[in-house]
């Protein structure tokens, strides 16, 4: 039988200290990004610690293409769903992995740079002119666009939205224009 190692006053000398963390890559941030599958769209960086739920995710992003958090699934490449309820550790998250988010209706925008509303004249034009558009787009190019399906020249196309008349000069995002706004035309 093998005698314990002791020191000079006869106490067994205790095994040498384990590190509290054996897998150091366990406790480090992990870096991906989350995406439509449209071409042009770069997706959304996030680092998320092995501890912390797809939940973040879900919400931030949802608030970012105006829908709920329960509208939206968020995919590995694969095809496997990711729960709102899963850790990143649990999924296994590796470094710069993308991840693909769908809606809820074949079609729908998730594309968090991009846009879709509606410009409604508030007189006697046709009903509803759908626009789809980068949040760095300027609102003068919808208003010219506006006015060329109306024929008219843009300068008689004055918008509208929460009650605040828009400049040309300001562009989607500044205006504060989520999917499914909807921008009032007022033609003089």
């Amino acid at each position: 039988m093998d005698a314990q190692p002791t020191n000079n006053l006869g106490f067994g000398i205790p095994p040498p200290p384990q590190p509290f963390f054996t897998n150091f890559a366990a406790i480090f941030p992990t870096c991906m990004v989350v995406r439509s599958l449209d071409d042009d769209d770069l997706g959304v960086e996030y680092m998320m610690c092995p501890w912390d739920t797809f939940r973040l995710v879900y919400n931030d992003y949802a608030r970012r293409v105006a829908c709920s958090p329960q509208h939206l699934l968020i995919c590995r490449q694969g095809g496997e769903v990711v729960p709102p309820l899963l850790t990143a550790g649990e999924i296994g998250l590796m470094e710069g992995e993308t991840l693909i988010v769908l809606g809820p209706v074949p079609g729908m925008n998730v594309n968090s740079f991009v846009r879709t509303f509606s410009v409604v004249a508030t007189m006697d034009y046709p009903p509803v002119y759908m626009v789809q558009r980068r949040v760095t787009d300027y609102l003068c190019s919808v208003i010219t666009e506006y006015a060329n399906w109306l024929r008219i020249p843009p300068l008689r196309v004055t918008i509208r939205h929460n009650m605040i008349v828009r400049e040309g000069t300001e562009t989607i995002q500044d205006v504060g224009i989520v999917n499914g706004s909807t921008l009032y035309a007022i033609i003089e």
